[in-house]
């Protein structure tokens, strides 16, 4: 009997470790921006993209597999952004729209390249409509020589902290126009 529940544990455990290197999960940290915006925050997230099934590839192992988000882009980016920026609820609730969001890692362990195509735009609603106020897109990369922790992680956030600081910046220079 002992024999059969051990038998048991250990098909258990290795198909968990077999699906877990079959794919990888996206591990957004919060990270603290010296970033405040006073006008505006993100309200919204909303995944605009194409394609939805995942989040790019990754290379694990030797072995390139699909990216997931945890539970979503909107909720797992929200997370994110809600936990990195200083909100101010009171300022002017903005819509963020992910156009694109494609991770991609090639090469092998010893030689790899992590990039991350992306496009976003910012939008205010005002009932039913949307206006456009910005948009940034990018393809930053990482090219490593053996293991390196979290690439894609990196790439999002850095990513993500030029867009909204870069918007922080015209939005302060241009607080005068009519969607606002």
């Amino acid at each position: 009997m002992k024999n059969k529940i051990f038998v048991l544990i250990s098909l258990l455990l290795s198909s968990l470790f077999s699906n877990a290197q079959n794919r990888y999960v996206l591990d957004l940290k919060a990270q603290k921006w010296e970033l405040k915006p006073s006008i505006f925050y993100i309200a919204k997230i909303v995944d605009n993209r194409q394609d939805k099934k995942n989040a790019g590839e990754a290379l694990v192992g030797e072995k390139i597999v699909p990216i997931f988000f945890p539970q979503s882009l909107e909720v797992d980016l929200k997370n994110f952004l809600d936990n990195s920026l200083e909100i101010d609820t009171t300022a002017i609730p903005l819509t963020l729209s992910v156009e694109k969001f494609n991770l991609k890692e090639t090469g092998s362990q010893s030689n790899h390249k992590a990039s991350f195509n992306f496009q976003v735009k910012i939008y205010k609603e005002k009932g039913e409509q949307r206006f456009q106020l910005y948009e940034s897109s990018g393809n930053p990369y990482f090219s490593m020589h053996g293991p390196f922790p979290n690439p894609h992680e990196k790439n999002v956030a850095s990513a993500l902290k030029s867009t909204l600081t870069s918007f922080n910046d015209w939005i302060n220079k241009n607080a005068d126009i009519p969607p606002l």
